[in-house]
């Protein structure tokens, strides 16, 4: 079901009633779940989200989490908890246990759980009717690596051995991209989840270890702060760790503040430079190519985080970049508050940096402020600039960057002309553009010089105006947004 990408329609927050009603929905079609357990699947202080898609699946998702539940339907009836869920909770759901690695690969690719592949014990192939939600097991582990719903019961599979349809698996969509939920952060799941997810490799079993992790750590970086002593111990067995040919290994986090982390320092390689030609048939194409990259300088309200965490100012930083350097002042501080990682507590620096100058006299600042709005407040106290870069040429400019205008105009006689202004922005030369749009459109063009030196204005006979504005995206690879 989401083995392929899948682009959600629309996505909203949950109101009061329509959660109250997916915590009762997910109780009733999961009685083995208590109440602690419905708060580490919905925590009652986390926004719920849910994306519509096409297939009319819906996907509900904390807010700056992973997607937690999928409803094939969108009526409620097939509501399947995800493999990041299990992972939270693996006793949500019974479970077949596959009877070695060669077919947990399979599995994990998306592929149905065919009954042989199913390891019975001595007491045989457990009761279940058809239509019934199970997870899916390696051996060693207690983590779901995949869930579905049985397509028979347990006497019609003895006699015809057939299939589980495998409805969420490890590597889907869902899976991978937290971007189908409305988070702006990536979930990291601690060394400790890391290391009990490569701890079996070596048992025997080909992928026994490798496909989920320990689920018997819920909040495993409390583990890690209770006992320090842990990160070096992962460190010291992930050494040791002797990892078998195809096994697939992933890596969930990074202990930034490990020692072998801070003391890494990249080296520096010569390279080789080689000449290369460009193909003359080929270079109006590579010209034609255009990337537009909005940037940052740092001003005086933030120059005090920059500073402090040893980033240059005189630099211009990416949104990313600039985000990471907010983040690393947030931890170097420790301002994470520690009942709710979620909120950042200001002290005086990050809060004159938010703030200053931008709350009315007499208004109480801030003492606080929430992750997920921490980057785009702090970016928004920054310079904005932009660079452009269309073949070899590039540059940067102050400020947003103006988009290219198209207009038409009906004149004398009923004729209509199309204006076309702002061309110079996207580092595109009026003239050539003139002479080419001529041919394109069988028409006359023309161009004229706007007043104060603002650039040219190019005049096409006709009203072409869409036809146009689709040429550019097309051929000089301007995106629509910047195109008014």
């Amino acid at each position: 079901m989401f083995k392929k990408s899948v682009e959600a329609k629309s996505q909203q927050r949950l109101s009061g009633a329509d959660r109250k009603k997916l915590k009762r929905t997910i109780k009733e079609r999961f009685p083995n779940a208590s109440d602690s357990d419905l708060d580490t699947l919905i925590p009652p202080k986390v926004e719920i989200t849910v994306s519509k898609h096409p297939n009319r699946v819906l996907i509900y998702s904390l807010e700056g989490g992973w997607p937690m539940f999928f409803d094939v339907d969108s009526r409620g009836t097939s509501i399947f908890p995800t493999v990041f869920a299990l992972w939270k909770v693996p006793h949500l759901l019974p479970a077949f246990i596959l009877k070695g690695g060669e077919v947990s690969r399979y599995v994990i690719g998306g592929a149905d759980l065919m009954f042989p592949g199913i390891s019975i014990d001595s007491e045989g192939l457990p009761e279940f009717l058809a239509g019934e939600t199970w997870a899916v097991k390696v051996p060693g582990n207690p983590a779901p690596i995949a869930v579905g719903s049985t397509c028979m019961s347990s006497s019609e599979a003895l006699k015809a051995g057939r299939y589980v349809p495998n409805d969420g698996f490890l590597e889907d969509v869902v899976f991978e991209d937290p971007s189908l939920s409305t988070t702006s952060q990536q979930f990291e799941l601690s060394h400790a989840d890391a290391a009990n997810h490569n701890s079996d490799a070596d048992n025997g079993e080909l992928e026994a270890g490798m496909d989920g992790p320990d689920a018997s750590y819920p909040d495993s970086s409390t583990k890690m702060q209770a006992n320090p002593n842990i990160a070096q111990q992962v460190t010291t067995d992930l050494g040791d760790l002797k990892v078998m040919e195809n096994v697939q290994i992933m890596v969930l986090a990074v202990n930034r503040k490990h020692l072998d982390y801070t003391s890494f320092k990249p080296e520096k390689q010569q390279v080789e430079k080689t000449e290369q030609t460009v193909d003359p048939a080929n270079e109006a194409d590579i010209n034609r190519m255009m990337e537009v990259v909005e940037i940052y300088k740092p001003s005086v309200h933030v120059n005090p985080i920059f500073t402090s965490v040893g980033a240059d100012t005189r630099q211009l930083y990416s949104a990313s970049e600039a985000s990471e350097v907010v983040f690393a002042y947030v931890e170097k501080e420790n301002l994470v508050r520690p009942t709710n990682k979620s909120v950042v507590v200001l002290d005086a620096i990050l809060c004159d940096s938010l703030f200053k100058g931008a709350i009315k006299k007499g208004s109480t600042y801030p003492s606080e402020i929430h992750k997920k709005d921490l980057a785009p407040t702090f970016i928004s106290r920054m310079q904005a600039h932009h660079q452009v870069t269309r073949g070899k040429e590039s540059v940067v400019r102050k400020g947003g960057l103006k988009p290219l205008q198209i207009m038409t105009e009906r004149r004398q006689g009923n004729k209509k002309v199309t204006k076309l202004s702002g061309m110079e922005s996207f580092l595109i030369d009026a003239e050539p553009l003139a002479s080419e749009l001529q041919k394109k459109f069988a028409c006359s063009t023309s161009i004229t010089e706007l007043p104060g030196k603002k650039g040219y204005e190019i005049l096409v006979q006709g009203g072409v105006i869409d036809v146009l504005a689709r040429y550019l995206v097309e051929q000089y690879g301007i995106p629509k947004k910047y195109i008014e």
